[in-house]
């Protein structure tokens, strides 16, 4: 690993220990909220799975009180479309992630709108499983588009892990290390010039002394 090009000296040792530990702690932090990234997204899985099979569940029910629509009241297909329903979408931040959540909504009432003329049981029961429908498939939506968001942090996340472990840190560590080998070199060469000046200084007093 490169190190950084910096002067050996004592004051940069101090700052790049600070800085050192600095990045340990945002690592550790970046690792924690990895950790649980995954634990929401191991969530949303299982929840999507879950409002998979209540989608599927809800569709043939629907299904089939359309088809009795049809045949009681000759209702076609278009006009039950034409049903008021409106789906909207907000954000939200879980975690710190933007994630999306999808509302569906309807009359007042409590039940969709039937066109003019179709009025009937099997309609309204057609109408009210299809709208139980759609709101499924809107939170279906929502947990896949969810489960995208919570991927994408994660992968940006392990981005900056790999880069703090694979890059910055062991710089750090390598500049570190060339840092104080440099000054321990130092010390010892002053040290040695130093003994050697004391050695003769004491030498002079012993010659000037005879």
């Amino acid at each position: 690993m490169e190190r950084m090009n910096v002067p050996p000296t004592r004051f940069n040792l101090l700052r790049l220990k600070r800085e050192q530990a600095t990045l340990k702690v945002g690592h550790d932090l970046l690792e924690e909220k990895r950790e649980a990234l995954l634990e929401e997204l191991k969530r949303e899985v299982m929840a999507l799975r879950q409002q998979a099979d209540a989608a599927s569940e809800s569709l043939r029910p629907a299904l089939l009180a359309l088809a009795r629509a049809e045949g009681v009241a000759h209702v076609q297909l278009r006009a039950v479309q034409r049903a008021e329903v409106s789906v909207y979408q907000q954000a939200k931040s879980v975690m710190g992630v933007r994630v999306v959540v999808y509302n569906v909504d309807r009359k007042p009432t409590g039940k969709l709108v039937i066109p003019p003329g179709f009025e009937s049981p099997s309609v309204e029961q057609a109408s009210f499983l299809f709208f139980e429908l759609i709101v499924q498939l809107s939170k279906l939506a929502e947990l896949q588009a969810s489960i995208m968001s919570f991927a994408k942090e994660m992968k940006r996340m392990q981005r900056r892990v790999n880069a703090l472990e694979n890059i910055f840190l062991p710089q750090y560590e390598e500049t570190i290390r060339f840092i104080s080998d440099s000054l321990e070199e130092r010390d010892r060469e002053e040290l040695i010039s130093l003994k050697a000046v004391k050695e003769r200084k004491q030498a002079e007093r012993r010659h000037g002394g005879w």
